[in-house]
């Protein structure tokens, strides 16, 4: 069942539990076959490609995905206890805590990464992480939601509204809609571009693991949803109301807008991500909603012609 060869084998696997929901206890085990070890990386070839010229604001653009990723699971490790305690089931408990071992596996990947590729550089990691927590949209719900979330949760784990809540945020936003378009977009770029080998495979073992958590979230919105309609109405309200800075923050930075386009690349491709997720995930939960399509960017016509 370990499949190391693919990003797409990744796609295929979470495409599948949608349409047949896996257990809680399915989805420990199937854990328990997909092991790997950071240390087992190796980033040499890495480091070189790293250090070979490229464009600044491309390079600029690589960095920022990798600090957001590595801010991100940071932030989503320091959160996850108390969602274990407020799982009203053992075998959602029992498949939380892999969760957590997962989470800060990843926090140890990007830290090698950071580490034994950028040298030097990562003396800087700091602050480069305090310049990407101003976005607003990933800094609102990285170090503001989450956590007030998480520490409500601590407070009153008998809530099952605000589990519902927390669930659909980590789980369904942040996983499945957020990080799943990074990932996808990052690794087919990576790949044609066939760079950064070690970081392909390591991102890909991290991407592997969060298609577990995205189907326990899915399964576990499910279960609720069946248990009492009014937790649709939960989820969705709850949806509705980050969708509108969600699909801003997927917008490509104006600077990138073009080198998106010479690349033959859609430079709305992360807001169209997102809305497709959504609709994926909502109808395994139960839920048949009107997600709305993004609204595209607005190309200026010198950036068009020169594309």
């Amino acid at each position: 069942d370990y499949r190391s060869d693919s990003f797409e084998a990744v796609i295929e696997t979470i495409d599948e539990g949608l349409k047949r929901l896996p257990s809680y206890m399915d989805l420990y085990f199937k854990w328990e076959r997909q092991q790997w070890a950071v240390q087992d990386l190796e980033f040499s070839a890495d480091r070189r490609q790293w250090e070979a010229d490229a464009p600044a604001v491309l390079r600029q653009n690589r960095m920022n995905g990798f600090i957001g990723f590595f801010s991100g699971e940071i932030d989503v490790t320091n959160t996850l206890g108390p969602f274990i305690n407020a799982a009203p089931r053992l075998d959602q408990r029992v498949f939380l805590t892999t969760q957590l071992v997962d989470e800060a596996r990843h926090v140890v990947f990007f830290d090698k990464w950071f580490s034994e590729v950028l040298g030097k550089q990562r003396e800087i990691v700091g602050d480069q992480m305090l310049e990407i927590e101003q976005r607003p949209f990933g800094r609102y719900i990285f170090k503001q939601l989450l956590p007030e979330i998480s520490r409500a949760l601590s407070q009153h784990p008998e809530e099952l509204k605000l589990l519902v809540e927390g669930i659909t945020l980590y789980h369904i936003i942040i996983e499945g809609a957020l990080a799943l378009a990074g990932q996808t977009r990052i690794l087919q770029t990576y790949k044609q571009g066939g760079i950064f080998p070690g970081f392909q495979t390591g991102f890909t073992a991290v991407a592997r693991d969060e298609s577990r958590h995205v189907l326990f979230g899915v399964k576990f919105l499910h279960d609720m949803v069946q248990s009492d309609e009014k937790y649709a109405y939960v989820i969705m309200d709850f949806i509705n109301t980050l969708l509108p800075d969600m699909y801003l923050s997927g917008r490509p930075l104006p600077e990138m807008v073009a080198v998106y386009l010479a690349a033959g690349q859609d430079a709305d491709f992360t807001p169209k991500f997102y809305a497709s997720s959504l609709r994926r995930h909502l109808r395994a939960v139960g839920i048949h909603a009107n997600i709305p399509e993004p609204q595209p960017t607005l190309v200026p016509a010198d950036v068009m012609a020169i594309a």
